[in-house]
């Protein structure tokens, strides 16, 4: 069994569909930060993870992306 990180480098680097596979990934990712982040307070909250994780994390996604998007550009 694949590890996480395999999986998202299998589909970012060998894709059946090709190089639109990192534009999925990419968009899959801001989507699901935006989300996050827009999500009414107290409703992400579970037994492993906390809302303040989720949210740090998708902060950091959102930061990561918008940088390497000025970078690209």
């Amino acid at each position: 069994m694949a590890t996480n990180v395999e999986l998202v480098t299998r589909l970012m680097e060998y894709p059946k569909s090709g190089p639109l596979m990192q534009a999925m990934v990419l968009q899959a990712l801001d989507q699901f930060a935006c989300m996050v982040l827009a999500s009414e307070p107290g409703s992400l909250e579970s037994p492993m993870v906390s809302e303040a994780s989720w949210r740090a994390c998708a902060e950091e996604i959102r930061e990561s992306l918008s940088s390497h998007m000025r970078r690209e550009a």
